[in-house]
C-alpha cells in the first residue's frame, strides 16, 4: 500500500515527469530488446495439414478452459496442444479439475485431440525437448497464449497470439512483467521457424487497460468474443 501511495503522490506531483519519462525509456529498451533479430522464414519442408493444430496456453484459467471445451468441439481442429507450466501437480489433474470447477466437461481432456505438454514460453524452446519442439513445428498451424506466467524472474533468455491476463499490480515494477514479453517473443520465434508452407497464425488479445489513456478509441474496438 505504501508503494501505491507512492505512486499516487508522484502523480499528483512534480515528480511525475521524471517517473513517466524513466518508464517510457525502460518501455522503449524492452521494446528494442524483443523486436531484434527477429529469425527469418526459411523454406517450407513438411506440407500443409488436412486440418488445424491448435497450441494453447493458459487452459487452466477462466477464458483458456473455455476456449479448449470449443476447440475441442470444433470440426475444424485436429489436434490441441496444451503448454501449460510445471507444477506438482500434474496437468493432467490441473486441468480436469479446471474445467470441472467451471462447469466444463472435464472428460475432453482424455480426447484424442488433446496432447498435454509442460513448458514455459518465457524460456528459449519454450521449455521443452528439442525433438517435442521440432515435431510441433511441423504441425501447428494456431497458437492461442491466454493467460500470464506467475514467474517474475527475468529469464535467461504471420502468426496469431491470443494473450489474456497480465497482472494488475501497481506494486509491481515494469520489469517484472519481462517474462511475458519474453513469452510472446518465443512463441513468435516459434511461428517463424514453422516447417509448414504457411506459419501459424498469430494474434495479440490483452486486458482494456491497455488503452485506458488512449484518445482515439476508433481503433481499439476489435474484440475477441467466445
Amino acid at each position: 500500500m505504501s508503494a501505491l501511495g507512492g505512486f499516487i503522490h508522484d502523480l499528483t506531483s512534480a515528480g511525475v515527469s521524471r517517473q513517466l519519462g524513466n518508464t517510457v525509456e525502460e518501455m522503449t529498451d524492452l521494446v528494442d530488446k524483443y523486436t531484434k533479430d527477429l529469425p527469418a522464414r526459411g523454406p517450407a519442408s513438411g506440407i500443409a495439414p488436412p486440418g488445424d493444430t491448435v497450441l494453447i496456453t493458459g487452459t487452466t484459467g477462466a477464458i483458456g478452459s473455455n476456449t479448449l471445451a470449443e476447440l475441442c468441439g470444433s470440426h475444424n481442429v485436429i489436434g490441441i496442444v496444451v503448454l501449460a507450466r510445471k507444477s506438482t501437480v500434474p496437468i493432467y489433474n490441473r486441468q480436469k479439475k479446471a474445467l470441472e470447477d467451471r462447469g466444463l466437461d472435464p472428460g475432453i481432456v482424455d480426447s484424442s485431440k488433446i496432447t498435454l505438454l509442460e513448458g514455459d514460453p518465457s524460456l528459449p524452446g519454450l521449455g521443452l525437448a528439442d525433438d517435442v519442439l521440432l515435431k510441433l513445428k511441423s504441425v501447428v498451424t494456431h497458437i492461442v497464449h491466454v493467460g500470464m506466467w506467475e514467474s517474475v524472474a527475468c529469464p535467461q533468455a504471420h502468426p496469431r497470439l491470443f494473450a489474456l491476463g497480465w497482472r494488475v499490480d501497481f506494486n509491481l515494477s515494469l520489469s517484472s512483467f519481462e517474462p511475458n514479453v519474453a513469452g510472446v517473443r518465443n512463441l513468435i520465434n516459434f511461428a517463424l521457424e514453422s516447417k509448414l508452407p504457411t506459419p501459424p497464425r498469430f494474434i495479440l488479445v490483452s486486458t482494456v487497460a491497455v488503452v485506458v489513456r488512449e484518445s482515439d478509441l476508433k481503433n481499439t474496438r476489435r474484440v475477441l468474443r467466445f
